[in-house]
Formats: structure tokens, sequence, C-alpha cells
């Protein structure tokens, strides 16, 4: 739909139906046209389509049709960068309005393209995301698509096993699984699903953090926290700051500053770090303590997708850092931006 923003009202309405096309600015006959339609598929049409069809008038029974949106879809099918959306290209040209019927042509491509990527899905993880989306009304449209009224909900033990044994690399094995399928389901397929996905750089969409803005802590309940059980293969690789040490440094352990530490004061300072901790560090010149932020800036990277900000008084100290980071370490994921960079650069 085509929305007149000083009058916060529909001017311009399209549809596609099978093979047919419509155009026009009454909700009288959009309904005439979408009568024999089970369901009705758009981009953002819950928050947004939808909205405005109500205030103009459109019948009950039109908004009870099983409503399928692509926007809350592509991401949770398509996780990698660069994000499958639904791109209007004909506006590149320079054109500032939308072409309804050209749009809703697009919104049917990017669901074909779903449901292409929903049969691709392992069964398994077919049963994860089945699970924890059925129930919410922004997804059931889709599997009523899929399966009619045939769908199966697995229950929650099931539930909680599978992504225990499919999730067992990626995420800490005493997670409490079963209270995020109770209270965070949706938030929690969204980070499993990003957790698959095969460029690491990925990160959750901004309009889906708009809609779930506790979903990193949900990321961060998942992977961040170091259950100090030996048997969990995830935290003793990406909790543990000496196997983050090892891995990303190649140190075999930490400086210590005399023998009678028994846990290095670089060490402590890491582990406060990933705890979250408030905290305030104190080294002699030379004594390490650029690697008590890079490390766990390095692991919650890893971890979580997550930023860190570092805030440096001297511009020469920035650059130095991140030089030897890449080129000694072959770490390509810090930069620096200063009055050193040009405004392209930055």
């Amino acid at each position: 739909m085509e929305i007149d923003q000083s009058k916060n009202k529909i001017s311009s309405i399209g549809a596609v139906f099978q093979e047919r096309k419509w155009h026009g600015t009454t909700v009288t006959a959009l309904e005439q046209f979408a009568e024999g339609a089970t369901f009705i598929c758009g981009h953002n049409i819950i928050q947004h389509d939808n909205v405005f069809l109500a205030k103009a008038g459109i019948s009950q029974a039109f908004l009870q049709k099983q409503v399928i949106d692509t926007l809350y879809l592509s991401p949770l099918f398509f996780p990698s960068k660069p994000y499958h959306r639904l791109i209007k290209d004909y506006r590149l040209v320079g054109d500032d309005f939308n072409d309804p019927i050209y749009d809703s042509q697009l919104a049917k491509q990017v669901l074909e393209d779903c449901l292409n990527a929903w049969y691709q899905l392992s069964q398994d993880m077919q049963l994860v995301v089945l699970g924890l989306l059925q129930p919410d009304p922004k997804f059931n449209g889709f599997f009523k698509l899929v399966y009619g009224n045939a769908v199966r909900i697995p229950d929650f033990f099931q539930l909680s096993q599978t992504i225990s044994v499919l999730f067992k690399e990626v995420i800490c094995a005493n997670t409490d699984v079963v209270t995020l399928i109770l209270e965070k389901p949706v938030q929690l397929a969204y980070v499993l699903v990003l957790l698959k996905a095969q460029d690491t750089g990925s990160i959750i969409p901004p309009w889906i953090l708009f809609q779930y803005p506790d979903l990193p802590k949900v990321m961060h309940q998942l992977r961040s926290l170091d259950c100090h059980n030996l048997e969990c293969t995830y935290c003793a690789v990406h909790n543990s700051p000496v196997a983050g040490l090892q891995r990303f440094f190649g140190y075999p352990g930490f400086r210590k500053f005399s023998p009678t530490e028994e846990i290095p004061l670089q060490q402590e300072v890491v582990e406060a770090s990933l705890r979250g901790e408030s905290l305030l560090a104190i080294f002699p010149t030379g004594g390490g303590k650029s690697l008590t932020f890079q490390l766990p800036a390095l692991m919650r990277g890893e971890a979580t997708r997550g930023l860190t900000v570092i805030i440096s008084p001297l511009q020469a100290l920035m650059k130095d850092q991140v030089d030897v980071l890449c080129h000694r370490f072959d770490i390509t994921s810090a930069v620096y931006i200063n009055g050193l960079l040009s405004p392209l650069e930055r």
C-alpha cells in the first residue's frame, strides 16, 4: 500500500492473486478481489498494512484470513549476510514512490524463497523452528500454509532435547533451554537460526531487534555464561579465558607479575570483564593492559556477535594496536576511528 503521510491514510493499494493483478484505492474493492483467498501475504503486513486497512473500515472477514508476514520470515530462513529482503530495485533510479502491485509480486517471491528454504532444512531444524514459532500469530499462518490442519507441535521435552543435541557445539550445555522455550520462544528461534548461519559476521537485523529488544540477552544466556563444567564442550573452548588466549593469540598462559600469583592478574581482569563486571585495572607500562580488553572483546564478539568500543586518548596507539592484531595475529575484526582518517575512511 501507498500511504499519504500528510493525511495518514491509504492513497493506493495493489494486490496479486493467482494470475490476476489489481490496483485501486478502496478497501471494498480489495475485499472483492481477495474474496477467494485463504491467506493474505505481505511484507510488514501485520504492523503496517492491516493496521491501515482496519482504520479504513475493512471487514473482519478480511482481517480474520490467515496472515503471512514475510518481514519476519526472511531473517528466519536467510540469516546470513547479505540479508534476504524485499528489495525495490525500481527505486534505484530515484523514484520516491512505491509501486503497490510490483511490491506485492516481490512479497510473493520472498514467500516462495522462504518456502524453498523451509523444505531444505533438516527434519530436526524444522521441528525446532515449528515448535518455537507455530503458536505465535506472526508465524502460524506460514505453518498453516505448509501443513494445513495437519500440523503437529512437539512437546517441550522433545523440543529441548532436540535443541540440546542439534546445537551442542554452539551453546552452553547447561543453559536452561526449557525456560527460554516457554518464555522467549521467538527470540530463541532467531538466535538459533543465526548460529547456523555460514557467515559468522551475520547479526540480527535491526527491525527484528526493534520488535524483540531482549534478543541479545537470550544470545548472552546461551553463549556467554561459563558453566565451568568440564563436560560442556562449548564453554571449555569458547568461555575459557585460557582457551581464548591460546586460540586468538597463541600464548600458552597469562603473564604473572610475581611467582606468588595463584591466578595471573591479567586472567582475573579478563574473567571479570567476561562476567560483565565494572572494574578498574592498573598495570605498569608494558604489563599487558591491551590484552585484558582485547581478549574479552574478541571472545564476546565471537560468542554474541557483540560490538566492544575501546576509547583511547592516543591516536598512534589505536593504529598500532589494530596493526598488531591484523599483521601479527591475523585478527581483522578490529578497526580504529579517529581524526587521522578521512570522512570517507571513517
